[in-house]
């Protein structure tokens, strides 16, 4: 078994070696004795005689009943995750299942990845098991060791300086790849344009600010000096295609972690506005609004956030009122957002919720003037207007606030400070006036204007100018996405964007 460290691969390319472990030679009565099933290798070393003797073994997948686990809804391991398909009856060959301890696992990863995860010892996560085994499928290690399994299967002679050139290969592309990203955000984030008038790297010409910025830093880093310096017809992931499958994954990767705390909060509001661009395409403009609780390190309420989050640019071919609501309402559908949460809506410098009476019972000005039944009254009729995010206890919860804070309420205090002191001073008490944190947040997350989706119009003019108005729509909305939330896009993962990348890349050649 090879156990160099995988991440000594990331950091260089060159002088890496492999460490043979000292692990005995199995004996012939041994050999007889054993079985290909992982529970026997717990916490063992394997040499290569003992992955060849478990390889010629085969994969295990014995037959059900599996047991059922309790504590997982009485749920099991079945056949059906082996062999099933959406188009049909596939053998995913390296899932195997071992009885000892109940769990499945990858044989490949079990043989041959340099990095050990929960699939080369056992994994017994039942309830998410189908995703798992899609998130595992695509991993780079898994690809890596399962490239090594093939080449056992076929039985080609490989020694271990050839398996090791196999694993420094990926990790010179991954690098590679990691820079090319790195240059693509860093441009579309100031709203640079990435194309030139001549798509290659001839010394005559312009080429773009992407290929510049490509040979720029080629004269001080050697792993893009060794793609440049690659023959002509070469695969450089420098073509116009390549950037834009590489725009498209940065921007899918930076609107799933937008969606992700989206759907975490318990409502939203929804803003939109329409402009024409440069080449008379009506393009909307969504964003969704959300109020979240900022938390110190102990987990305690410090502060409150609104967050407008841009969704992108989306061309509109009928404008009618119907039409556009069923553009929304199919758009939300597509991204996994429930318009059940949504509790209010902005629209070209309107409201369509009105907060100055509904919530006139949050401000200090007419909590010091009004008794209170007639706080109870205003409570009451908040909560039957919002019943279906406010509980029933909302009125006597806020009164108790209300005891709580009137001694301190004076005139120069506004709803904002009001209600961050709430948020603030009684953390301690957050799970006994939920219903109050809860209307908090819902005062912050309904729009007074469209001010949001009007300001990613000025980004609009940058990206799609009279110099590049035949950018195509799917280019506009993801660069638009990564321009407007920079600061997210700034901060990503990028082996998730590579990872989302191969997958592309394996799924085009199947």
């Amino acid at each position: 078994m090879l156990t160099h460290d995988d991440s000594n691969i990331m950091t260089t390319v060159s002088n890496e070696k492999l460490i043979t472990p000292t692990t005995k030679e199995p004996l012939v009565s041994e050999v007889f004795k054993m079985s290909n099933d992982l529970g026997n290798f717990i916490n063992k070393k394997l040499n290569d005689t003992y992955k060849r003797l478990i390889f010629d073994m085969g994969p295990l997948k014995p037959p059900g009943p599996f047991p059922k686990d309790p504590h997982q809804g009485n749920m099991s391991f079945s056949e059906s995750y082996i062999f099933q398909t959406k188009y049909g009856p596939v053998n995913r060959f390296w899932l195997c299942y071992y009885p000892l301890l109940d769990a499945t696992y990858c044989q490949p990863c079990w043989l041959f990845s340099l990095q050990r995860s929960t699939w080369c010892t056992g994994l017994r996560d039942w309830k998410h098991l189908s995703e798992r085994i899609k998130e595992h499928g695509f991993s780079k290690n898994h690809i890596e060791a399962c490239a090594v399994y093939e080449m056992w299967q076929k039985n080609i002679n490989i020694d271990k300086d050839l398996e090791n050139q196999i694993r420094k290969e990926a990790s010179f592309w991954r690098m590679v790849l990691q820079r090319l990203f790195d240059i693509i955000i860093t441009l579309a984030t100031n709203s640079l344009a990435l194309k030139g008038h001549w798509e290659d790297l001839s010394p005559e010409g312009y080429h773009g600010n992407f290929l510049s910025v490509v040979q720029l830093v080629s004269r001080y880093d050697q792993v893009l000096n060794q793609v440049l310096e690659m023959p002509k017809g070469s695969t450089r992931y420098l073509s116009p295609t390549v950037q834009n499958e590489m725009i498209e994954c940065i921007g899918n990767t930076l609107e799933g972690h937008l969606l992700e705390n989206i759907r975490a909060s318990p409502f939203f509001a929804i803003i939109m506005d329409t402009t024409q661009d440069i080449a008379k395409v009506d393009q909307l403009s969504i964003v969704v609004r959300y109020a979240a609780i900022s938390r110190s390190e102990n987990g305690q309420p410090v502060d409150i956030k609104v967050k407008e989050v841009f969704l992108g640019f989306y061309a509109v071919t009928k404008h009618s009122a119907v039409d556009l609501v069923k553009q929304v309402i199919t758009l939300f559908s597509h991204k996994n957002l429930d318009l059940k949460k949504c509790v209010g809506q902005g629209y070209d410098g309107a409201s369509v919720m009105s907060v100055n009476k509904i919530f006139d019972f949050l401000t200090p000005k007419v909590l010091r003037s009004i008794d209170e039944r007639t706080l109870l009254q205003k409570c009451d009729q908040f909560q039957s207007k919002y019943s279906d995010v406010i509980g029933p206890n909302f009125s006597l919860q806020f009164l108790n606030v209300y005891h709580l804070t009137f001694p301190e309420l004076t005139e120069m205090c506004n709803v904002y400070q009001l209600c961050k002191d709430i948020i603030t001073k009684f953390g301690v008490m957050e799970y006994d006036i939920t219903e109050v944190f809860m209307a908090i947040l819902l005062f912050y997350t309904i729009p007074v204007t469209s001010a949001g989706a009007e300001r990613s119009f000025s980004k609009l003019k940058i990206i799609k100018n009279y110099l590049r108005n035949s950018t195509g729509q799917d280019r506009l909305k993801y660069l638009s996405l990564i321009v407007v939330e920079n600061k997210a896009a700034s901060k990503l993962d990028l082996s998730e964007v590579i990872d989302q990348f191969a997958n592309i890349k394996a799924r085009k050649r199947l």
